[in-house]
């Protein structure tokens, strides 16, 4: 297990769930989640107590769920429609 984050920056952070919280936190947690980390992953090393309050606090940093959905079904017509394209034999 990978040890907890040790907050960064002048002291100036905010208050989240009663604990003092440095100005680093936010950019490690953003750099896990754009990394593809799982929520439980990025608790464990910011040393949140568990992965609600992750969430909680970070919850605006993950990618919308409604556009990665749009995407994935993009992808998926995309996918169908270059396999339904004919194939041209070369030997021909």
């Amino acid at each position: 297990m990978a040890a907890p984050l040790v907050p960064l920056g002048s002291g100036a952070g905010q208050m989240h769930g009663g604990e003092q919280r440095g100005d680093g936190e936010s950019h490690h947690a953003g750099l896990l989640i754009k990394h593809g980390e799982s929520v439980k992953a990025a608790s464990e090393r910011l040393g949140h107590t568990n992965a609600a309050m992750t969430l909680n606090i970070h919850t605006h940093l993950w990618p919308d769920s409604e556009e990665r959905t749009r995407a994935a079904v993009d992808k998926a017509y995309a996918d169908r429609s270059a396999d339904a394209q004919p194939q041209v034999d070369e030997a021909a």
